[in-house]
């Protein structure tokens, strides 16, 4: 009996471990998460947001990764989502800040950079619209060539008018233009004879 009873015995000390193990490392540790938690919030109060870059295989090295990283851990976790909301938040506020003082170079390149942290932003478009308005310069490239080709036609239109009465005029000779006035009916004023009138 003794020596059926020995290797049961040692297979099942041997296996109780491995498997102990294996659950252990499916299942991610809550310390992890917390302290990766405190880590992303010290990068955002540092204003860390998606810079420096963290390469691939190691520990996050801003906000945006880090709180990824913990949603990575732990799908549910609503500290991360608030995390990366305020992240959006602190991107749309520095975008606003550089339109204020006409820093467009530097609104791009944040924005940029917001599209990285989330391409699906509500803050996307407005900051769009602000950062590259309707300019009234290309309206108004657009209407000067307009006038300018009316102009240019209506000064043909003169030009050519004035040609035609030229050539109407030398065709005919003086002669012509003195007999074509003497044709005109006269108005004549009636006169009274002074005789006549007198006679009985």
């Amino acid at each position: 009996m003794k020596s059926h009873k020995q290797p049961w015995f040692t297979w099942a000390v041997l296996l109780i471990p491995v498997l102990f193990m294996s659950a252990c490392a499916t299942t991610p540790p809550v310390t992890n998460s917390k302290n990766l938690l405190n880590t992303c919030n010290v990068y955002l109060a540092s204003n860390r947001l998606s810079l420096p870059e963290t390469p691939q295989g190691e520990t996050p090295k801003n906000a945006m990764d880090c709180y990824q990283a913990v949603l990575h851990q732990d799908p549910g976790n609503s500290d991360a989502a608030k995390g990366l909301w305020k992240v959006e938040k602190r991107y749309a506020r520095r975008i606003e800040t550089a339109l204020r003082t006409n820093n467009r170079s530097q609104a791009k390149k944040d924005l940029k950079r917001l599209r990285v942290v989330n391409p699906e932003s509500s803050f996307i478009p407005k900051l769009e619209r602000k950062i590259t308005p309707r300019s009234k310069t290309t309206t108004r490239r657009t209407v000067k060539p307009a006038k300018k080709q009316l102009e240019t036609n209506r000064a043909d239109i003169a030009a050519q008018w004035r040609k035609q009465i030229r050539e109407r005029y030398k065709s005919k000779p003086s002669k012509q233009l003195k007999k074509s006035r003497s044709n005109k009916p006269k108005l004549i004023r009636p006169t009274l004879n002074k005789g006549k009138e007198f006679e009985i």
